[in-house]
């Protein structure tokens, strides 16, 4: 299967091809998490407490996923912008590499210290120990989010980010069936409730790790060539993919880790609270991840172009991907301001949880907006290989939002709605600030080629 050059055609209609599928892959992962707090959420407020307080640990693999996928849509595209499909070949394999390393670490670290992780919120014991039953069991998934991650980066790499979406909308197929079957139990199939739930996403994992594997270790229809473990300790090339992927995934990373300080002061809310940020933070990924995928497109097409110094492509995509994710990120935030309760009420049962969620709803739509451009400047700068700028501004404001919550909350007597108020001002710096230095770096550095 040959890649697709994005340095030729119309940049608009690149961009559209390349950027849907990415975002329905996106919101197919995302809806993974909603199945289950979907079929979970009637049982108790307890029940889908614990899955949010597990959801965090799901929220980190993914953020240390970015490591390899981000470093390998930058190296792979790069490498194909220049023409050297050998490059981007071996590129591909020290990032397959590294996400088996880290992905492997991860998982064994969680399964093995599950209690120790979800001590942390600090939960009473009838959530704890559900919370820890379902890390415990979606754990050993994480390993194949790592490697279906960098399957997915090297495709949207190559300019076709169709497979990606194809193959995880089957693994969502998999998931829809097996939840209420594992869940509640059906025949001879016992009533597993929770731990159902984390049985029926791994599987899921599975399914599609195996219709990956089949393309990229058979060659059968890979775009870069055949896949396998290699020793990436001994090429720079390996440490460079690193190089460009951990500050997007010390980003996210961190980002996560702060998620959980405030989930945290959540708690002391009661389990409306962290049930509240929990299904609130999966109601937001809508934007975050429609955002995320024009991002991924963006940080393709830039990667490919800059590598074959097309700057005056760079630019006009740039400019033309802010204002689509912006129109859709006005209307989420429209939704979430006049129909937040009614939205956290179709998963949550019970009513106290979906008042206090319908209250988050309404104050992040105000930060929407500057989410996008948050997302979308932070996509530009990761295919130019700068991926330092998004890392310094995201890790800055995010941990600036747990004194700002303490303020909020106990100075000023705002109570847990002070919690969501610390979340939606950072991001509205954030957005204004990485948009104004990207649009300075780009306008001086990328035309010079620098």
């Amino acid at each position: 299967m040959k890649y697709k050059d994005l340095t030729t055609g119309g940049i608009a209609a690149n961009l559209i091809a390349l950027s849907v599928p990415i975002i329905s892959a996106s919101f197919i992962q995302m809806t993974y998490n909603l199945i289950d707090m979907f079929w979970i959420g009637h049982f108790s407020a307890e029940a889908i407490a614990a899955i949010g307080a597990a959801a965090f640990f799901a929220w980190m693999s993914s953020a240390l996923s970015l490591i390899t996928k981000v470093g390998a849509e930058v190296t792979v595209s790069q490498s194909l912008g220049e023409g050297s499909k050998s490059k981007a070949c071996k590129q591909a394999l020290f990032g397959f590499s590294w996400s088996v390393y880290i992905g492997l670490t991860f998982a064994l670290l969680l399964l093995f210290f599950a209690p120790q992780a979800i001590a942390f919120f600090g939960l009473d014991e009838k959530v704890s120990e559900e919370a820890i039953v379902y890390l415990r069991w979606i754990s050993p998934g994480f390993l194949l989010t790592f490697i279906n991650q960098l399957f997915s980066g090297i495709y949207n790499a190559s300019g076709n980010s169709t497979p990606p979406f194809k193959i995880n909308a089957f693994g969502l197929i998999v998931n829809i069936i097996l939840d209420p079957l594992l869940i509640y139990g059906l025949g001879p199939i016992p009533s597993l409730g929770l731990k159902g739930a984390a049985i029926a996403t791994s599987l899921a994992q599975v399914v599609v790790f195996l219709v990956f594997a089949y393309r990229f270790f058979s060659n059968k229809r890979s775009p870069i060539g055949k896949l396998t473990l290699v020793n990436p300790f001994k090429d720079v090339m390996g440490f460079n993919l690193l190089r460009v992927g951990l500050p997007v995934g010390a980003q996210n990373l961190f980002f996560c880790f702060i998620s959980m300080f405030i989930a945290q002061l959540a708690a002391t809310f009661g389990k409306e609270g962290i049930a509240a940020y929990g299904v609130g933070a999966q109601f937001e990924a809508i934007n975050w991840m429609s955002a995320g995928g024009f991002s991924t497109a963006l940080c393709a097409f830039v990667g490919q172009n800059f590598g074959a110094h097309r700057y005056d492509r760079i630019k006009k995509a740039f400019a033309y991907t802010t204002r689509v994710a912006g129109m859709i990120g006005l209307f989420v935030s429209i939704g979430f301001f006049l129909f937040g309760n009614e939205l956290f009420s179709l998963f949550v049962a019970d009513a106290q949880t979906a008042l206090v969620g319908g209250g988050y709803l309404r104050v992040i739509a105000i930060s929407q907006l500057f989410m996008i451009l948050e997302i979308v400047s932070t996509g530009a700068f990761n295919g130019l290989g700068r991926t330092i700028p998004p890392a310094i501004v995201n890790i800055s404001f995010n941990i600036a939002r747990i004194p700002l919550a303490y303020l909020l909350v106990y100075t000023f007597g705002m109570g847990i709605t002070g919690i969501w108020w610390s979340i939606s001002l950072t991001t509205v710096i954030k957005g204004v600030l990485l948009y104004i230095w990207y649009s300075r770096y780009a306008s001086q550095k990328v035309r010079e080629g620098i």
